[in-house]
């Protein structure tokens, strides 16, 4: 399983292991790595989740797959366990980070604990609690505790419509942008749509020059 969860496998030797010795391990996991998860994990196979397979008794073989690690910062150490902050891109499995790890350095390894402290632009400080959330209901403040989803969606582009182009967009029916408006993206882009007075309408996924309306939800027309 690569956590704490899983049953021993297999036991090594300890040796000595000093700072320096994971800070040079944690340079050469920094940048483009490829990972294989745990088989008790959530990746599909054949579109069922592995663990499923895995727990069933199965066989499973999940496929290598590409990540990048942008930094890891060593924290501290308290005996045999070693404590770090990871900035990595979307898929990396941190537990098979920790089984990688404990393996290059020849002590094996696996997860203890984790926390993520951050998603995109989100941060865990400006989290709130279950308690917080039941407080927020009880006082008829839970609405203004809510990104709106223009505020969710702020590091995708966005494209302002004409009344005409708004009209087909509320109704569900694709829209075509002019040269200017679609210079600047890439098939599949996911866009905002909004209307002349800045107000979220829809999202979309542009395909060649082409805008197709993907969700529309008309709480957000304001």
């Amino acid at each position: 399983t690569q956590d704490a969860s899983g049953v021993v496998l297999e036991k090594s030797a300890w040796h000595h292991v000093t700072d320096q010795d994971l800070l040079n391990c944690f340079s050469g996991f920094t940048g483009e790595i490829t990972q294989i998860p745990s088989v008790y994990s959530a990746i599909k196979i054949r579109g069922v989740p592995s663990y499923k397979l895995a727990r069933k008794g199965e066989e499973v073989e999940i496929p290598r797959r590409k990540v990048k690690i942008h930094k890891i910062e060593f924290l501290k150490r308290e005996g045999a366990d070693i404590f770090f902050k990871v900035h990595c891109s979307k898929g990396t499995y941190i537990r098979t980070l920790c089984h990688d790890i404990g393996r290059n350095i020849g002590v094996g390894a696996h997860l203890r604990a984790l926390r993520r402290t951050r998603s995109g632009s989100f941060l865990i400080e400006d989290s709130l609690s279950l308690e917080d959330l039941a407080d927020s209901m009880e006082t008829g403040r839970l609405d203004n505790e809510f990104y709106g989803m223009d505020e969710v969606m702020a590091d995708f582009p966005s494209i302002i419509l004409d009344e005409e182009k708004e009209k087909k967009t509320v109704h569900g029916n694709p829209v075509f942008l002019d040269a200017e408006q679609g210079a600047t993206l890439l098939p599949g882009s996911l866009v905002r749509l909004k209307n002349q007075n800045g107000g979220l309408i829809a999202l979309g996924v542009l395909e060649g020059e082409r805008l197709k309306k993907v969700k529309i939800e008309k709480v957000l027309i304001y």
